[in-house]
């Protein structure tokens, strides 16, 4: 599939996560303080019982990063922890375009804070959920074996692979059972999950530009996988938009 749709409506998206392995010169119980520091016109805490602050002699805040630091905006949460810092969106997805720019955007001030040295792997998971329906019978091809007894329920099926220099989990889960609704019917939902990584451990990223390619490239990827295991007549279904 050469041409991916760029939206569409509706997504499905329950949850959708970047994620940057990185390293830094900076010590870890100072990290988290400078990079609040560096963010926090635009972001704010998101507070924790447990948290703990202190001011060190030059008056930068320094925090008990045991689960790291945690910001949001009114669309993006961004989670520092121990060697990685992960974005992910608030309510209903912004699409790539809003999405990346905001990612690229930070990721870019703390390389030029010098707060991050490089990064050394990119990931990306993108979880799609289907209430009320079989992903399976939207698939090019189902990837279950007939059963005695006829039809299954509570399916799960997964499988690796590389492409294109990323690691790839593909993970669907058909018919998982929901909560009981109003007239004590079992409801039941579909999943597909997406999880793609590339690694830089050789010739770590050390700079915005190269990496918003890499991470555009990954992004790439999660859209083949999940666009190619799709029928036609199913994404038509979905109102795509091309660019």
């Amino acid at each position: 599939m050469e041409k991916l749709p760029v939206k569409i409506q509706p997504d499905n998206l329950k949850d959708t996560l970047v994620e940057y392995h990185y390293q830094s010169e900076v010590p870890g119980e100072a990290l988290a303080g400078l990079v609040y520091q560096e963010l926090r016109a635009c972001f704010k805490i998101v507070p924790r019982a447990s948290r703990a602050w202190k001011i060190d002699p030059q008056n930068l805040f320094k925090v008990d990063t045991h689960e790291g630091l945690l910001l949001t905006d009114d669309c993006i949460k961004i989670h520092l922890k121990n060697e990685s810092v992960i974005f992910n969106t608030v309510g209903k997805y912004p699409g790539w375009s809003k999405y990346s720019s905001c990612i690229y955007e930070v990721i870019g001030r703390l390389f030029q804070a010098g707060l991050l040295k490089s990064v050394q792997r990119v990931g990306m998971r993108y979880i799609s959920e289907y209430p009320e329906m079989s992903i399976f019978e939207v698939m090019k091809s189902s990837p279950v074996v007939s059963i005695p007894g006829g039809e299954g329920q509570n399916t799960t099926y997964r499988t690796e692979a590389k492409y294109e220099g990323c690691e790839v989990t593909l993970s669907i889960a058909d018919k998982v059972p929901a909560k009981m609704n109003v007239a004590s019917e079992l409801t039941y939902f579909s999943l597909v999950d997406i999880i793609v990584a590339k690694l830089f451990h050789n010739q770590p990223i050390s700079g915005i530009e190269a990496l918003k390619t890499e991470t555009n490239k990954v992004h790439r990827v999660e859209k083949l996988f999940f666009f190619g295991i799709l029928t036609d007549e199913f994404i038509t279904s979905l109102n795509p938009e091309y660019q």
